[in-house]
């Protein structure tokens, strides 16, 4: 049976508890922007209608919640933190004579009715809800990366193909093993999860060179959004030898042109990796007077690309004054990556398995956001440098710059 999170206590009034806190700490600033009540209808189908009445669920959230705002990644030592601590006591609806439930608890509960109902997937997504609401989401611009995390697992324990077939398989492999199973065959064209759930499309992504494979700049394009990522060049990879830039393409032919004259004609595909290949003939290759700048093979190949297309309209793009202030801007990302490792305690997982690694970032993501809307209304602006050239910026650039600048750091995936 569901349990209820009461108010108050017999040992100190919550009123007095709720005075020692004072009013501009982050946690009151949060508590006024998470509703519960959503989790909790969605917990409901998970819990039996008779019997004992369980922990209240809100409680093992906002205790959930205060770990990872402070980066306290151990349970055990956040259930001793919650006890003594008045700030988080008062947040999580505890008065000071009620007692803190045991470490084993958060496991039984995350692993099964938080896990089957997705409850922190429903918290993310309301934080990001709170965003829009707020103006903190412009539907212009947006910028991604990525960052290595540590999992909590180890080489010398990693299972083989001769393993899965074990009696008994660790619950991380179970459920690895159940998603595989029930999870629907994936179709090319898919459109975005941001985009299924929140209508969420902006106009511009920027990333750095990283993103820049042709096929991930074919992938943002065909959903109508411009990649301001620089192209990945493979040019400096030649070994000394003449790059691809020095050969000639002819797209009516379908060929390329050495420099030397010769004709490098269609050899096939790997329609895999993306990727069309033209071949001199052996024969002209041996003849040549360039071959020792050209290869060190029999003959030279030429890799073009099925999405060349795009990374044409990609360098175009690089040469505006809207790409370089995107690349600018983007780098205001890193700052979520900084703030969860350095004061988040994500420096390395440690729950297991995909979904265990889907919760941390998820609790993580939404921790972000709030601390994003937890911010002080009388903050001080921030003092913005000018741009250098005012006269070579356009319209669009201008008017664009003040509202990117504060959606970026809303996490969204």
């Amino acid at each position: 049976m569901m349990g209820e999170q009461q108010r108050g206590g017999k040992g100190a009034s919550w009123r007095a508890l709720g005075a020692m806190i004072p009013a501009d700490h982050i946690l009151r600033r949060i508590d006024g922007l998470i509703d519960l009540g959503e989790l909790r209808h969605a917990l409901a189908p998970h819990y039996s209608r008779r019997g004992r009445p369980s922990i209240a669920p809100e409680l093992l959230i906002r205790m959930s919640l205060i770990a990872r705002l402070y980066g306290l990644t151990s349970e055990r030592r956040l259930c001793e933190e919650v006890r003594f601590n008045l700030a988080y006591r008062w947040f999580c609806r505890l008065p000071l004579d009620a007692p803190v439930p045991h470490h084993s608890t958060f496991s039984k509960n995350r692993h099964g009715r938080f896990r089957d109902a997705g409850i922190f997937r429903i918290l993310f997504e309301q934080t990001v809800r709170r965003c829009a609401d707020a103006g903190l989401i412009a539907h212009k611009d947006a910028a991604i990366d990525a960052s290595f995390v540590a999992a909590d697992a180890s080489w010398q324990r990693k299972m083989r193909d001769a393993d899965m077939a074990a009696p008994r398989l660790p619950r991380p492999v179970c459920e690895w093993l159940a998603d595989q199973a029930n999870a629907p065959p994936q179709e090319h064209g898919v459109p975005a999860r941001a985009d299924d759930r929140f209508g969420y499309r902006p106009k511009r992504v920027a990333a750095d060179t990283a993103y820049g494979s042709a096929a991930f700049l074919a992938f943002v394009t065909d959903r109508g959004t411009i990649p301001h990522i620089p192209v990945l060049e493979r040019s400096e990879q030649t070994k000394g030898k003449f790059p691809r830039e020095a050969f000639r393409y002819e797209r009516e032919q379908g060929r390329y042109v050495c420099p030397a004259g010769k004709i490098l004609p269609f050899r096939g595909a790997d329609r895999r990796a993306g990727f069309l290949r033209y071949s001199a003939s052996p024969a002209d290759c041996r003849a040549c007077y360039l071959k020792r700048k050209c290869t060190a093979g029999s003959n030279r190949s030429v890799t073009h690309s099925e999405h060349e297309n795009v990374r044409e309209l990609v360098r175009g793009e690089m040469q505006t004054p809207l790409f370089k202030r995107s690349m600018r801007l983007r780098r205001g990302v890193e700052r979520v990556f900084a703030d969860a490792k350095g004061k988040r305690g994500l420096t390395r997982l440690h729950l297991r398995g995909l979904r265990g690694a889907e919760e941390e970032f998820l609790l993580g993501a939404a921790i972000a956001n709030l601390v994003l809307l937890a911010r002080p209304d009388a903050r001080p602006a921030r003092t913005r440098r000018p741009p250098p050239v005012p006269e070579r910026i356009d319209h669009m650039a201008r008017i664009s710059r003040g509202r990117f600048e504060q959606s970026y750091y809303a996490t969204i995936f």
